[in-house]
């Protein structure tokens, strides 16, 4: 495991004040981020607590995507700026922790999606 970076620890200090309430934390690989819970978890137990007024909200992909894009453009003057900086990126960051697009399988190609495809056998 790595540390996790810059942007994920600005990520994680703002979710407090926004009211978003979770038992998981946080880690991170070289290949990108998940999350684990070390405390038990009973059925009916919320995993994540998220107020609506801490949600980008919209009534269509489109109208969602022009939002993102205009809170980045504000850069730190938008409310969303440590989740913005949080997202991964096509290309992902080292310097800042961000990992790629790549690890996502939307994204894999070749013999590493055909693993997942083919029930990896």
């Amino acid at each position: 495991m790595v540390a996790i970076g810059k942007a994920a620890s600005t990520f994680l200090s703002w979710t407090t004040p926004q009211g978003i309430q979770t038992p998981l934390e946080l880690s991170q690989r070289p290949e990108g981020r998940f999350t684990i819970c070390k405390r038990d978890i009973s059925p009916g137990d919320d995993l994540l607590s998220i107020p609506l007024s801490s949600c980008l909200k919209s009534d269509s992909l489109e109208n969602l995507a022009e939002k993102l894009a205009h809170e980045k453009n504000r850069g730190s003057k938008s409310k969303f700026a440590p989740y913005i900086e949080f997202l991964p990126t096509l290309e992902g960051d080292e310097a800042s922790g961000r990992p790629a697009l790549s690890h996502l399988p939307r994204f894999w190609k070749g013999k590493r999606l055909d693993l997942v495809l083919d029930g990896g056998q």
